[in-house]
């Protein structure tokens, strides 16, 4: 198989929790680079967050942000941007008001918050991007809404987002991402989807793409791509949906794909 481009989930892929950049991947994309294959990022962090870790690592193709709702450059050459009707905001936000939850609006480069604390905090740090708090949500309708992101208990979390996901049925993608966190987005938006389109950019066969990640809301990503890889920290019961696992975690999980499959030293 002939690799020719490579996608990399963020968090809990590229980055473990230390959220150190490994100076081994920047070696490798530059390694790529020198044979003509290309790397970008994918992920469910803003763009604002993407683009600082695409300008780490030099990268020039589009980046996949806001979970597949936007797909552009460092530079700022767009592809894709899909944002929600202020009417579907408003309705996200009336639904999940009564929610024992932490509820968060995405821009392509902001993060908003109606409440402060050390979570808001946290999840700005985590990010590199401030969290602006605004107190009511809803006064952003009409801000280019990329997602709503709810950040509620983990044994809540999974009956609220199937029963809201058959609630907004062809309306907005409604997607448990991790086990604490619940998000609400344009019905067309998802890392697959935002790969085909690449792809097509790009002129590349499905065959010659290899994704990488470690969540549910990366299977639609490896499933487009010819070689879907899942790291070794990846919930076991999503090995099934993988062509390889790899047997490192995240980074090094990574390195191990790379090397195995596009044929580096």
């Amino acid at each position: 198989m002939s690799i020719r481009l490579v996608v990399v989930d963020i968090d809990g892929t590229l980055l473990d929790d230390d959220l150190v950049l490994n100076p081994q991947l920047k070696r490798k994309v530059n390694e790529l680079r020198c044979r003509d294959v290309g790397f970008t990022l994918a992920t469910g962090r803003v763009f604002a967050s993407a683009r600082l870790l695409g300008e780490k690592l030099g990268l020039d193709l589009p980046l996949i942000a806001n979970g597949g709702a936007v797909v552009q450059t460092v530079r700022g050459q767009s592809l894709s941007h899909l944002v929600l009707t202020p009417q579907l905001v408003i309705d996200a936000l009336d639904h999940t008001e009564s929610w024992p939850a932490q509820r968060y609006l995405l821009t392509r480069e902001c993060i908003y918050a109606e409440t402060g604390g050390h979570h808001a905090q946290n999840y700005g740090k985590r990010l590199g991007v401030s969290v602006k708090v605004v107190g009511d949500l809803k006064q952003l309708a009409a801000e280019s809404i990329t997602q709503l992101v709810i950040r509620i208990s983990s044994q809540e979390a999974g009956d609220m987002s199937t029963s809201t996901e058959r609630m907004f049925a062809g309306r907005l993608a409604v997607q448990q991402t991790m086990p604490h966190l619940i998000e609400f987005m344009h019905q067309d938006a998802s890392k697959g989807k935002a790969l085909s389109l690449l792809a097509s950019a790009l002129g590349l066969a499905s065959e010659h793409i290899m994704a990488v990640g470690d969540g549910i809301n990366d299977l639609d990503m490896l499933d487009v791509a010819g070689l879907g890889v899942l790291v070794g920290n990846a919930d076991p019961r999503l090995w099934e949906r993988a062509d390889i696992v790899t047997k490192a975690h995240c980074d090094q999980g990574v390195i191990e794909a790379l090397k195995s499959f596009v044929k580096m030293g």
